[in-house]
């Protein structure tokens, strides 16, 4: 480690001498320490010290014995580790604000929309409603980006375009890539779909566009393109994309590159070449393992001083997902006695006056234990419950199953300002009976359709 023994007790414990060193051994029958020292080429390493006096049979001290381990890499990895925690806690805060952020756009978003069906073009109130409104619609699918990314679950995979995916990403790009950074784009048209969990490539996007930008702190170029390749393109292992081949997304940056044995380890997970405290060494390997689950495959090209380019390749699927047509306002008119549990009186006002309108009577609770004896007092009258499913003192979770004892047939629409895969409790009690899930924030059409939805249930 040092290249030489001596002065092995100055060199780890400093000012002190080595024979202080011995006498902190001697005094307490043993030295344990863990310290910084510099090794042989000079640099800093982290070492753990046991050091024991031995003596012989009348008791006299005749030597030291111990042992001197280097644990700078296991100390690298458990910083890692802490870390990689971190990060999980600011995406776990991340998901808990832009819940919040949703309840308050909730009210904007629909009373924005009430205005704008009482106005017309050309009324004084007409424009600064659809401001607010459409700057309210931004807002909800910016919040709705961070639980995506924030989010942990489970893969839902569907049909998607990459091009799509790619937009989508650029938004959040544009808040996280510094200006002295040009983003390019070169998205092939036409290009098949492949069957993804949108959320996890996205991340894909995102990660490795914030791993080019570490590779450029001067500024450059990152191109994102998209393209279609056949089936000569060459898939490692037991990869197969059948004749429809692969669609091409690839990431390329000006940075300084990466060299061969780098590269050779450069999905390791907790691998990094970055500095302690900047980097967890999880990004790509979390980019590989989703490249993986969606059964394509990541590779890359660097040169010194040009640049680094990853080639993701995933199969192309001639499944189409068939989007709903959305009903015209006639459908979404209806009668029966709706109860609305949620702690914000905003949201409980917006649902009455959005459904009232369409013929619902509308009754509100302001907690879950006050929904519970509302409805176990009017449950034969009470057609369908919204309820939210993050509430003080009582959750959602409780008030479903009160409810259930009380009315085992009871209709209940869970609301949240989380999507139903981002919370597990919404994908659990729709298993346990709940009739659907609203997410927040909501318009009149989605929240009516979705009552409607539950009546004919």
């Amino acid at each position: 480690m040092f290249g030489e023994v001596a002065g092995l007790c100055d060199i780890l414990i400093g000012e002190k001498t080595a024979p202080d060193c011995l006498r902190k051994a001697l005094a307490e029958k043993g030295l344990h320490l863990e310290d910084m020292a510099i090794g042989k080429k000079g640099d800093e390493i982290i070492i753990s010290l046991s050091l024991y006096p031995e003596t012989d049979s009348s008791g006299n001290i005749t030597g030291f014995d111990g042992y001197l381990i280097n644990i700078t890499e296991k100390k690298r990895m458990e910083e890692r580790l802490i870390r990689a925690q971190k990060m999980e806690a600011v995406g776990t805060l991340a998901g808990g604000m832009a819940h919040d952020f949703n309840n308050l756009l909730t009210a904007i978003l629909g009373y924005a929309e009430i205005i704008l069906s009482m106005t017309q073009e050309g009324d004084p109130f007409h424009k600064p409603a659809t401001i607010i409104h459409d700057a309210a619609k931004r807002g909800a699918d910016f919040g709705k980006k961070i639980l995506t990314i924030s989010r942990k679950e489970k893969m839902e995979t569907k049909s998607v375009d990459i091009n799509e995916i790619v937009k989508n990403s650029l938004e959040l790009l544009r808040r996280s890539i510094p200006k002295n950074i040009e983003i390019v784009t070169n998205l092939k048209e036409g290009i098949p779909h492949t069957k993804a969990d949108p959320s996890q490539l996205q991340q894909v996007i995102i990660n490795l566009a914030v791993n080019a930008r570490d590779a450029m702190p001067d500024g450059g170029r990152l191109l994102i393109e998209t393209a279609t390749v056949g089936i000569e393109n060459g898939a490692p292992g037991n990869i197969h994309a059948g004749k429809s081949g692969f669609i091409k997304l690839s990431v390329s940056d000006t940075g300084a590159g990466i060299d061969r044995v780098t590269q050779r380890k450069i999905f390791d997970p907790f691998f990094t070449t970055k500095e302690i405290g900047k980097g967890t060494g999880l990004g790509l390997y979390i980019v590989h393992s989703i490249i993986n689950n969606h059964g394509g495959y990541i590779n890359l090209y660097s040169e010194a001083l040009k640049g680094t380019q990853f080639n993701i390749y995933l199969p192309v699927t001639k499944e189409t997902d068939i989007e709903e047509v959305p009903h015209d306002t006639r459908d979404i008119t209806g009668s029966g006695l709706i109860l609305v549990i949620d702690d914000e009186p905003d949201v409980r006002e917006l649902c009455r006056d959005m459904l009232e309108p369409l013929g619902y009577t509308v009754l509100l609770a302001e907690s879950g234990s006050v929904g519970i004896n509302i409805f176990r007092q009017m449950q034969d009258k009470i057609a369908v419950v919204i309820m939210d499913m993050i509430m003080p003192k009582m959750g959602g979770t409780e008030v479903f199953r009160a409810l259930k004892t009380i009315a085992p047939k009871v209709k209940v629409l869970l609301c949240s300002g989380y999507s139903q895969n981002g919370f597990a409790g919404i994908d659990e009690l729709l298993k346990q009976g709940a009739i659907g899930s609203i997410q927040k924030p909501f318009s009149r059409r989605e929240i009516a359709t979705a009552i409607k939805k539950a009546l004919s249930g």
